[in-house]
This record gives C-alpha cells, structure tokens and sequence, in this order.
C-alpha cells in the first residue's frame, strides 16, 4: 500500500512538473512575439487559466504579459490592478529591465485615466533603472510617455528633454521609424514655448531629410505653416505656400486651427473667395463654434477693413482662450473701436511699468552683485597674502631644520674620523711617541679606499677580497648588472660598516634613507636564484 502511495505522489510531481514546464515555456514565447503579433498574445494570455499560476513570479509575468498586449492593442485600460502583481513582485526581485517594465505600464495606465501626478511618480520610479536596463526601446517608449504627461500639464521644457532622450535610446536600437515622429513633438514644444527662432530652424532641419515620408512629412510641413504664421515676425505667404501643398496632396488638415490659419492666409493673399470657401466648409463641419474659427476670421475681416464685424469676433475667442488673446494682441488694431484700444493701452502701460520695475531690479542686483564681487575680491587678497606669510614662516622653518641636519652630520663626521683616530693610535702601538707622519699615512690610506671614485672602489674592493675570500669578484660576477652605486653599498656592508658610517661615506640624507636603501639591496638578493646569496644575507 505504501509503495502504491509513493508511486502516486511521484507521478503527480512529475505532472506538476511537466505543467509548470510548459506554462513557463508558454509565457517565454508569448513575451518574444507580443511586438509583432500582439493581438495573438492578447488572445493566448485570456485563454490562460490563471488558476495554474501557482508561483508569485508566475502571476507576475503573466501580469505584465497582459499589461503589455493590451497597450500594443490600442487597449486603453486605466485599471491598475492588471499590472499590479508585476509591480509588487518585479519591484523587489526583478531585473532593471523588468522594473522599469513594470512601472512604465503602471504609469501607462494611470496615464490612460488622466491621473497625471501619480502617473508621473510611476515613470519617475521607471526612470531610476533606465541606467541598468538593457532594452533600448522600452527605455524610448518611457522617455516618450514622460514627454506626454510632461506636455499634458503644459510643462513644455520637461517635455523637449524627454524628447531628447527618447530620441536617443530610439536611434541606439536602430528604430528610426519612430525618431520623425519624436522630432515632429520636440518642434511642437519648441514653438509651444514660444522659442520661435529655435523651432523655425528645428522644423526646416527636420523637411531637409529626405527620409521623412508621407503621411509624417505632411504634418511637419502644416505644423511649419503655423509656426511660421503665428509667431512675433508672422510669413503668411510661406505658411499659404505650405498648407495649400498640404491641402492639395491630402485634401484635409488635421485641425480647426490649420483650416482657420489657411483661410486667413488666402485671405491676406488676396484670394477672397478661396478664403470664404474654407471659412463656409468649417461652419458646415460645425467648427464655427470654435475658438480657432473666431479667431482666424476675425483677423481675415480686418485683413479686409470690416472691423465693425471682426471686434466682436476678436471678443469671443479671448473669451474662449487667454492664449489666443496673447496672440491677438500682437496684430495691428489701429482700426478697432476705442474701448478695445483703451485695453491694449492699459496692457502697455502695465508693461511698461513692469519693465521700469524689472530695469531697478536689474540695477539693484547688479549693484549687490558688485559690491559683493568687490568683497570677495579683497577677501581672497587678504587670504593670498596670509597664505604668503605663513610659506614664508614654513620655509624659514624648513631652513633651520636644514641647517640643524647639516649640524647633526657634521658632528657624526667628526664622531666618525674621533673613531678612526682611536682605531688609529692603537694599531701604532698606543704609544705617544708614534710618528705623526704614520698615523697620518694609516688615515690617508683607510679614507683613499673609500673614496667614490671609481680607482678608489677598485682599491676597496681589492682589499676586501684579499680579507674576504673574493666576496666582491664573487658578488659582482653573480650580479653584473648591478649598479656601481648598489655594488658600493654592498661592499660597505660586506666590510661590516654600521648605517651611520655607509650614511656619511656615501653622502645618503639620512638614516632612513641608508635603512631603505640597504633593505631595498637585501630584498633583490633575496628574491635572486644565485649559489651564494646566503652568503651574502648573512652579512645583513
């Protein structure tokens, strides 16, 4: 019974097993091919009993799995929950590239329910991996959605920078296709922020390249013609030039805006019935309720003198929009009737005082700024010049402590030659009567052999062979490619001189320096293969 029972546990792993197998097998393959067969995806994804996902991580793939089809459907969906297990899970255990997937579909969504300010928080959060993530078109798709929310609050400068960066990572993969579209945007926001030179020139950059095709280089072309006819120096005959190509090829614009702007450009160009005709094919669209309608006839009416008609007009579409009132200031309205002009002359004398208050503020800062500048000025004058004091004090320090080792080296010489007196009077017997001339010769003959010049090295070395056994021909013949000065070094310590004395004989600064030099030799010795270097080292 007991071996039936195992048997059956077994087996049921083993199905387990294979099951979970295969789903992740399933799930692998669906993610490889949701770019280009995402309504197949959807599909496998809702056939998919999520009674199977037994794992976290099951449930989490298959979240983001969903989340993605649907967005690559066109599948507007603002319910959170169906990423959530993705962002729960792949927040904590994920790769960059899952993180940044999961908050950017997150953000997607709340996008899609115009909940701007979580939504922003969401591809902030996606943000933070774009560094260490690998996919270079998820990051281009999160830059660009940051562009979109940036731009739905009107934050046009956060936007253009998104735009830039999404550019990037879209140009990295190789996905250009997409570039024009992104380029197109960072116009519109140039001109949105009223940089009309910077977006003109944007715009023209973005017509001179021929890769730029239908239907994308239409738009680019009619969103040039508004640039062109609303800005501060407006050109209505190159924005008619433009827009009536448009219109020819496609016969359609893409908003009331462009239609209005068209209408009036035919109007200004003096094709009077043109003008009306697009005029009335608005009014049949039911555009004439709209502010872009209102707007563009009344500047085609005064165009034409009517100003009695193109007041009221005026009146309407700055009731409709405060933007479209900034734009209307900007006409010529010599012609318009006097309550109209007393407000345009209050505007002006607003901003003339405005102006006057920002030229005092301009000269107070500018004021505080220099003496400020002049403060710090003498500041760092009175610093360089206490910086100068002090080096003074530390080289005048530093010369006494120069003078006080020269002292202490003096004096070890003199120790050292008292020394070689005393060794002196004794190998002359110790008698007092000794010849002044011998010891005399006994000192010039111990210091000649150590001298450093090259025939007093040779007479050194000669002497400590003959006392040695030929330690330096041994030493010498084991290293020939030792210096003169290290062979010097090594001789001295072969002949049993202490650091104070090699220090004085070979001009060596200091003690620590000899200590160093001498180690420095004892360690290359050591680390040679020569027969006698135990030899050598026991003389160390």
């Amino acid at each position: 019974m007991k071996k039936v029972l195992s048997f059956i546990i077994i087996i049921q792993a083993c199905l387990i097993s294979c099951e979970r197998q295969g789903l992740h097998q399933l799930l692998k393959e669906m993610e490889s091919s949701i770019s280009v067969y995402p309504d197949s995806v959807l599909a496998s994804i809702k056939s998919i009993d999520t009674t199977t996902l037994r794992s976290r991580k099951d449930r989490a793939r298959y979240s983001l799995l969903y989340a993605m089809a649907l967005d690559k459907c066109w599948i507007d969906t603002t319910d959170t929950r169906v990423v959530m297990p993705a962002v729960d899970y792949f927040g904590k255990h994920g790769t960059a590239d899952q993180k940044l997937k999961a908050y950017y579909y997150l953000g997607i969504e709340q996008l899609n329910g115009k909940d701007f300010s979580e939504a922003i928080v969401s591809f902030t959060k996606a943000k933070e991996y774009a560094g260490r993530a690998t996919d270079d078109y998820q990051c281009g798709l999160l830059y660009a959605a940051l562009a979109d929310t940036y731009t739905s609050t009107m934050e046009y400068a956060e936007a253009t920078d998104c735009i830039e960066k999404s550019i990037e990572c879209f140009k990295a993969c190789g996905r250009n296709d997409v570039v024009g579209h992104l380029r197109l945007r960072k116009a519109r926001n140039l001109a949105n922020t009223k940089n009309w030179d910077e977006a003109k020139a944007y715009y023209k950059e973005i017509l001179s390249d021929s890769t730029i095709v239908s239907p994308l280089r239409e738009s680019v072309e009619a969103d040039y013609a508004m640039v062109s006819i609303t800005s501060p120096e407006p050109d209505d005959s190159l924005a008619l030039a433009y827009l009536s190509s448009v219109y020819a090829k496609t016969c359609k614009l893409e908003n009331p805006n462009q239609y209005g702007a068209y209408a009036y450009a035919l109007q200004s160009a003096g094709r009077l019935e043109e003008s009306e005709s697009i005029f009335r094919k608005m009014s049949d669209a039911g555009m004439s309720d709209n502010v872009y309608y209102d707007y563009w006839k009344h500047r085609a009416l005064l165009t034409g003198g009517d100003v009695e008609q193109a007041f009221p007009l005026l009146l309407s579409s700055m009731r409709q929009s405060d933007s479209i009132s900034a734009i209307a200031f900007s006409v010529s309205s010599a012609n318009a009737q006097r309550e109209y002009l007393e407000s345009v002359n209050r505007d002006k004398d607003l901003k003339i005082r405005d102006q006057r208050t920002t030229l005092i503020i301009y000269v107070l800062v500018s004021l505080i700024a220099f003496l400020l500048l002049l403060f710090l000025l003498q500041r760092r004058k009175a610093k360089q010049k206490e910086e100068h004091e002090r080096m003074v004090t530390v080289m005048d320090s530093f010369e006494g402590q120069v003078k006080k080792l020269e002292k202490e080296k003096n004096r070890a010489k003199f120790a050292y030659l008292s020394e070689l007196y005393e060794e002196v009077y004794v190998k002359t017997g110790g008698s007092k009567e000794a010849s002044m001339e011998k010891m005399y010769g006994i000192l010039r003959d111990r210091i000649s052999t150590l001298d450093s010049s090259p025939e007093a090295q040779v007479r050194f070395e000669n002497m400590l062979d003959e006392e040695s056994g030929g330690i330096m021909k041994s030493f010498r013949k084991d290293f020939p490619e030792m210096s003169d000065s290290d062979c010097r070094m090594a001789g001295y310590i072969f002949a049993g001189f202490d650091n104070t004395t090699i220090m004085l004989l070979m001009d060596i600064s200091s003690l620590e320096n000899t200590r160093t030099i001498k180690s420095r030799l004892k360690r290359r010795i050591g680390n040679s293969s020569v027969t006698d270097k135990d030899s050598y080292l026991k003389y160390f």
